[in-house]
């Protein structure tokens, strides 16, 4: 739904919180890793992860009203990007989505991006491994000031 209602809250600021980077096998769904990057001053996470072909990882964090602390539902832009260190017109593009719990009926305010090195993806990075700038993207029209945090380097080891 694109259509702007004048009676929806607006945000002047948001803020990430729980965000988490888990890496497992995409096959098997076997756990491999899993850490949480500090969101407080929206810092690049000082270690890069490598995705390798046969490996998924998964981003998962909270979006929040940084005044009154409440989680955040339905945000209509929420992207993860990926753009090669060396060659910043090479630029791969992965779609937020939102959690959805069958406990409460809806995860209100949590979303999750998944990058998943199998075969079809592979091609997005279009033959080029490499450092990857990894960076999300976060828009809204009822938020004021969107977000953009270049929040950790992806090591891509794919086939050339």
């Amino acid at each position: 739904n694109n259509s702007f209602d004048e009676n929806e809250e607006k945000y002047e600021e948001i803020k990430l919180e729980n965000v988490q980077i888990k890496v497992r096998e995409w096959q098997s769904g076997k756990q491999l890793g899993n850490f949480t990057i500090p969101s407080e001053k929206n810092e690049k996470y000082s270690k890069g992860i490598r995705l390798e072909e046969k490996l998924a990882i998964n981003l998962q964090f909270n979006i929040i009203d940084k005044n009154t602390k409440k989680l955040i539902d339905g945000i209509q832009q929420k992207f993860l990007r990926l753009c090669h260190s060396r060659t910043e017109e090479h630029e791969v593009f992965f779609i937020g989505k939102r959690v959805t719990t069958t406990n409460n009926g809806g995860g209100g305010g949590k979303y999750f991006i998944e990058i998943v090195a199998m075969p079809k993806d592979t091609q997005k990075f279009g033959g080029r491994p490499g450092r990857y700038h990894c960076e999300l993207i976060i828009g809204d029209i009822r938020i004021r000031n969107p977000f953009r945090w270049h929040l950790i380097d992806v090591f891509v080891d794919i086939p050339k």
